[in-house]
């Protein structure tokens, strides 16, 4: 899976969480209250269904250092890449 389409997946995700289009938002908008404003457990639903459809584990040590939706994707790519 390309770059592009790893972050087109997470960002369709991201839509369908918070309601939220991609180009409503950039790559340093924050995941918390400062932008998209997703709560931790939102958070965490939303890597749990990145995690199904990409057949990757996230641990959740690493969602403690996301902070950005940038960072979302490019932990995303680490893992598809891995």
């Amino acid at each position: 899976m390309s770059q592009t389409e790893a972050d087109t997946s997470v960002e369709e995700v991201i839509a369908t969480a918070t309601g939220i289009e991609a180009g409503e938002y950039e790559d340093d908008t924050p995941l918390g209250s400062e932008g998209l404003d997703l709560d931790s457990i939102a958070v965490i639903e939303v890597v749990e269904i990145i995690e199904m459809e990409h057949d990757i584990s996230i641990p959740d040590e690493k969602l403690e250092e996301l902070e950005t939706v940038g960072d979302l994707k490019e932990l995303v790519q680490q893992k598809l890449r891995a």
